[in-house]
């Protein structure tokens, strides 16, 4: 049988339940007392289902484990059903034997079918289906013997019609009372709510004259963790080379059951604990991993397929090849279309929430026509997949017949570079929090410090177990102007509060997106700017003998700075970063801004003064300009020292452009009795992120905050100084 994924052998003893006072036996049996096989098949179906009759189910997950038919659901109330389509297609391939068919009805419609003396949850055989007197009917049997359907066309209908096509379906009295009952199509959509449909994997793909073939099948295992992060969860590359022509493929996902107990609860409405789960099937044949890009080939026990953060990696457009469907079932199929030539297909096993959050095991089970490709076998790759999968794995890999062409799968490794490092984190509520690139408190979010040896292809992949809206940024700070501060190495020096204007060099993950987001070098798209030219001249847009650019060039070795970061500020979240590059690296939190350092914080409201028009230093301005009748702090340290500041507007960072409070903060030393020389500035005015650069001041400095247009809102000035330092509003 198949259970769990894989061919086991179910052993039983000889004893069958009789009734003593009559010739046959008390559970299925075949017609001929000959043939013992059905007793027995049932016999050892229940030993691997804790033993009970007593338990919902469905058809097409149950011939799956007894002999292998591809188990397929159809719920008729879907959006996306198709009645002509599903019609057309069950009685072609009904009419070759190609699938059997049962029919049932919830629980939620009892009464209605009552009337009908029809049976709620309960599975109905379809015994054929075809047009009949210009009608749709399907001849259905109750395996009970017992009810049989009263509505239109059955044995109480004394129509003409009915009476025709009863007969054409060679339905007599004797028959009837053994269950078996006409139903026109569009009553059977009507009472009935769901099909369940197994198919003969033998005439998937047919030969030309209509007889059957074995399919090529491939399997892989795995063990999903609790996770919603996209990122997190297990994902398969299906590899295919030169396919002879577009065609369809088949997966049969499979959840394995520990205890035999818990077979029932997948068809329990009101169980809770079982996880619904889906497959998601992408082609991302136009866009390799870092290691695909640079010649790296999947070879047995290791693959280099692109890892998938989120469904937004690529681009938001991108869409699944199959219907995508979450289903609680222990065995369900999804079928999609393989184009021709050469493909990477990469399919990601995806849940939803439950309260339930153990973990699970499971068998993705791929039938194709394909040919199965034999992989190269490294010496250090096959050790290592001897070691982990014994040397069943290889012995088929090395039986398999094309070294040139064909399909094969196998799971992704969740890194596939030389050098890697992976961190846990978590943004603190109230201390690491900090929200969006374009907030006031994006400083606040955790920042690393990725340092590169070497010119380096890199990648950057951040996943939230438990989801939400989330980005990752790269970047390279502008060095400091003054070689004084350079040589100063502050601890906290690196750390970014807006890239905008801190920035010469960004890579980030395409949009705000749900549970996952990547950056890497094989995604030019994720570049945003490079105005210090750290990768040359050749620019995004740019193409290379005609077609678009697949990969960035090495970045050079220098320090970058990583940030995750979500979209709504004080939301408290676990994170996984993992950082892949092609050469060595260090990775190394940053720490907060102004740790270790004396602090100040002012608070203040924005006056309607004047603006700065410039807001490059050095600037000398009259003492009379009216950019001195904005809120002013006088700032005196203890000696000469380093001072940096941090501005907060409350409200400046609002959803609406139309309500953004845009602000500068300059410091200012007197140049004489009536001129004042700004030694530094935040730079643009700008919403969020506005910080004076650490700046090296003699003793005495005015700070002055501004808006433009002119605004009254309030504010809070944090003030940093590695010497003991005052600050106090001045007017």
């Amino acid at each position: 049988m198949l259970i769990n994924g894989m061919t086991r052998m179910v052993t039983i003893d000889d004893r069958l339940p009789a009734n003593p006072h009559y010739d046959h036996v008390l559970c299925a049996h075949s017609r001929d007392p000959t043939e013992l096989w059905v007793s027995l098949m049932e016999k050892a179906f229940l030993k691997v289902s804790d033993g009970s009759y007593n338990f919902p189910s469905s058809s097409d997950s149950d011939l799956y484990k007894l002999c292998g038919w591809l188990p397929e659901a159809m719920d008729f109330a879907d959006k996306d059903f198709n009645s002509e389509f599903e019609w057309s297609r069950m009685a072609r391939d009904y009419g070759r034997g190609a699938v059997l068919l049962t029919i049932s009805a919830g629980s939620e419609q009892r009464t209605r079918l009552e009337r009908v003396q029809l049976v709620a949850h309960h599975a109905y055989a379809v015994l054929d289906l075809r047009e009949v007197e210009g009608r749709r009917v399907l001849l259905v049997q109750n395996p009970w013997s017992k009810l049989s359907w009263s509505g239109p066309l059955s044995h109480t209908d004394k129509s003409p019609e009915a009476a025709k096509i009863r007969e054409a379906f060679a339905v007599t009295e004797d028959v009837t009372n053994r269950g078996v009952f006409c139903i026109a199509w569009e009553d059977a959509l009507r009472y009935f709510d769901r099909c369940f449909l197994s198919w003969n994997p033998y005439l998937l793909y047919p030969t030309p004259d209509g007889l059957s073939r074995r399919p090529t099948r491939l399997a892989c295992h795995g063990t999903f963790a609790y996770t919603l992060s996209v990122g997190q969860m297990p994902q398969l590359h299906i590899g295919v080379v030169k396919a002879p022509r577009r065609q369809r493929m088949h997966l049969v996902f499979s959840r394995h059951v520990s205890n035999a107990k818990d077979v029932h609860l997948e068809s329990d409405e009101n169980d809770n604990t079982v996880p619904y789960v889906s497959l998601k099937v992408y082609d991302i044949t136009e866009y390799p991993s870092i290691a695909q890009s640079i010649g790296g080939s999947c070879v047995f026990g290791m693959c280099y397929c692109r890892r998938l953060a989120s469904s937004s990696d690529i681009s938001v457009r991108m869409q699944p090849l199959n219907s995508v469907a979450y289903r609680k079932a222990a065995s369900w199929l999804t079928s999609f279309d393989c184009p021709a030539g050469t493909s990477n297909l990469l399919v990601v096993v995806t849940r939803l929430g439950s309260p339930v959050k153990e973990p699970f095991n499971f068998t993705v089970t791929l039938h194709t026509e394909l040919e199965q490709m034999r992989l190269p076998v490294l010496p250090q790759a096959g050790d290592a997949a001897a070691a982990a999968t014994g040397s069943l794995m290889e012995s088929a890999n090395l039986t398999a017949g094309n070294l040139n062409a064909g399909v094969y799968m196998h799971l992704i490794p969740k890194t596939c570079l030389r050098c890697t490092t992976a961190v846990t984190g978590s943004f603190a509520k109230g201390k690491s929090c900090g929200g969006r690139m374009d907030g006031n408190t994006y400083v606040y979010n955790p920042q690393y410090v990725l340092t590169l040896t070497r010119p380096s292809m890199v990648s950057v992949r951040l996943s939230l177990p438990e989801c939400d809206k989330l980005q990752l940024q790269l970047m390279q700070k502008w060095p400091p102007r003054d070689e004084r501060v350079k040589a100063a190495k502050v601890p906290f020096g690196l750390r970014i509060g807006n890239g905008t204007s801190d920035a010469s060099f960004i890579m980030r993950s395409r949009v705000y997106t749900y549970g996952g987001a990547v950056l890497d070098s094989a995604l030019p798209c994720t570049l945003e700017r490079d105005a210090s030219k750290l990768l040359g001249d050749r620019q995004v847009k740019e193409t290379q003998n005609g077609q678009p650019m697949r990969c960035l060039p090495p970045l050079p070795a220098g320090d970058y700075v990583v940030v995750p970061s979500l979209w709504e500020r004080g939301v408290p979240a676990s994170y996984e970063l993992v950082v892949e590059t092609t050469e060595a690296h260090t990775l190394r939190p940053l720490p907060e801004e102004g740790e270790g350092w004396n602090a100040v914080t002012v608070s203040g409201q924005l006056l309607q003064g004047g603006h700065l028009r410039s807001t490059t230093a050095p600037l000398q301005l009259q003492k009379s300009d009216a950019v001195f009748q904005c809120s002013k702090i006088a700032v005196s340290l203890a000696a000469k020292g380093l001072l940096t500041c941090r501005l907060f507007v409350v409200g400046g960072d609002a959803e609406t452009e139309s309500e953004r409070t845009y602000v500068n903060v300059s410091l200012f030393v007197e140049s004489d009795p009536a001129t004042m020389q700004m030694v530094a500035s935040s730079g643009h005015y700008s919403a969020g992120g506005v910080a004076l650069p650490i700046t090296l001041v003699e003793r005495q400095g005015l700070l002055v905050v501004s808006a433009h247009p002119p605004s009254k809102n309030k504010y809070r000035l944090r003030l940093y100084s590695n010497v003991g330092l005052t600050a106090a509003l001045t007017v």
